[in-house]
């Protein structure tokens, strides 16, 4: 499931991280990611306590590199979109496969190693892995996968907010459909969806004022453009406290 906005945990552990200092030999980037040392081995409240969400990041994003690797070499030999279906739950996306073909656009590297130097404060997780490797033998498939995870899309319950910029109702039709240019995951894009004669109304009154509106659906990719499958509300953006009528 995708959200309107980032989680607050992902915002503030962002604003954690910082990048270390560079090293000689080749492109080498390091990310210092600080993590609360482990106290105790059990809590008074809990009988085995999760990992602190900055453990978490870590240790989901180098499993799921790890599994991009090898769906990318099965992928690679069958042929067939399984094998990244298979790791999503693990962390593997369309975000995540783009990330890493978008690395090896840059400077156009043969092989690409992620490992991880886990804080001696806390255990390193059980059966966790330190390293990992990429090659550029394995691009062309994470692409591919990029591209078709990108097509089965679903955005659920997805807040789109932004100006109206087009109207279409066909003559004696009591629905119409917007076009709504809007941020779909931090990209401006034109979203289209289908209103009833009520809500269309509201549409037309917000365009001609140059207000904002809000609708709150499934957001699906539709060529170039994106389109809400479904919607369950349908408003002026908050922003706008005055009514259109």
């Amino acid at each position: 499931m995708f959200h309107a906005r980032k989680p607050q945990l992902a915002n503030d552990y962002i604003e954690t991280a910082r990048l270390g200092q560079t090293e000689h030999g080749s492109f080498v980037l390091t990310m210092l990611s600080p993590v609360a040392p482990q106290l105790n081995a059990h809590s008074d409240t809990e009988l085995f306590p999760g990992d602190p969400f900055e453990r978490q990041v870590v240790k989901t994003l180098i499993g799921a590199v790890g599994l991009t690797a090898e769906a990318a070499e099965v992928a690679s030999t069958t042929g067939t979109f399984t094998p990244f279906q298979d790791a999503v739950s693990g962390g593997v996306s369309a975000n995540l496969c783009e990330a890493l073909v978008g690395l090896f656009s840059v400077g156009d590297p043969v092989r690409m190693e992620l490992s991880v130097a886990w804080a001696q404060n806390r255990p390193q997780p059980p059966a966790a892995l330190s390293r990992v490797a990429l090659t550029k033998d394995f691009v062309p498939a994470i692409s591919e996968a990029a591209r078709m995870f990108r097509a089965r899309d679903v955005l659920e319950a997805y807040a789109v907010q932004g100006p109206v910029v087009k109207l279409e109702r066909a003559e004696n039709e009591p629905e119409g459909r917007v076009t709504i240019y809007a941020p779909i995951e931090d990209v401006m894009r034109k979203v289209v969806v289908t209103l009833s004669a009520e809500d269309y109304e509201k549409a037309m009154a917000a365009h001609r004022a140059y207000r904002q509106v809000r609708v709150v659906g499934d957001v699906k990719r539709d060529g170039r453009s994106y389109r809400v499958q479904s919607h369950v509300s349908f408003s002026f953006a908050q922003d706008d406290n005055e009514s259109l009528f």
